[in-house]
């Protein structure tokens, strides 16, 4: 399964829930530093951190997860330090590596606590079950079970592929008009 490589995972948690990436992904682990909005940017794209002299930047999955558009309706206008997300304190920024059109890109993550290292056998990993085409599918590598704990394993690269970014954002769209309508 993609996403799965050797069965070391970083698990760390957003709005309570247990996720995990690949260990060999992760440079480092941040404690979050203030983030310089970019304008115009995705509603995920928070903006951007200086690491280690480079301009690195940094995304909240929460936004990716739930469809959040929002942000994007209300803008990114000027190059201003922003809270990781209104309402709720990231505590910290996972660095690590993607595949992004093609390159190999370093990219931050948001996330509320990092926990630990995990070693799932990747035959112990599940592949994800079907959601009735709502979209999230796709960015869920596998499901491994740890300590009596489900945690969802990521796809770090299809969370930030455009084309599922745009299918997702328009189901979105499509439900909010609906929703206005009734």
């Amino acid at each position: 399964m993609k996403g799965i490589g050797s069965g070391r995972f970083l698990s760390f948690e957003i709005d309570g829930n247990q996720y995990a990436i690949e260990v060999e992904r992760v440079e480092v682990v941040l404690e979050t530093v203030p983030i310089t909005r970019v304008p115009k940017a995705p509603s995920h794209l928070k903006g951007v951190i200086n690491y280690r002299g480079a301009v690195v930047p940094v995304a909240d999955l929460r936004d990716r997860f739930r469809g959040d558009l929002e942000a994007a309706t209300q803008g990114n206008a000027g190059s201003q330090e922003v809270q990781a997300h209104p309402g709720e304190a990231a505590s910290s920024i996972i660095v690590l590596q993607i595949r992004y059109a093609g390159d190999e890109i370093v990219m931050g993550i948001l996330a509320d606590a990092v926990r630990e290292v995990v070693d799932i056998d990747p035959g112990h990993i599940e592949k994800a079950p079907g959601l009735g085409g709502r979209g999230g599918s796709g960015l869920i590598a596998g499901i491994g079970e740890k300590d009596g704990h489900f945690v969802v394993i990521l796809d770090i690269d299809a969370a930030f592929d455009d084309q599922l970014l745009q299918g997702i954002e328009a189901r979105v769209e499509q439900r909010r008009q609906v929703e206005e309508a009734l």
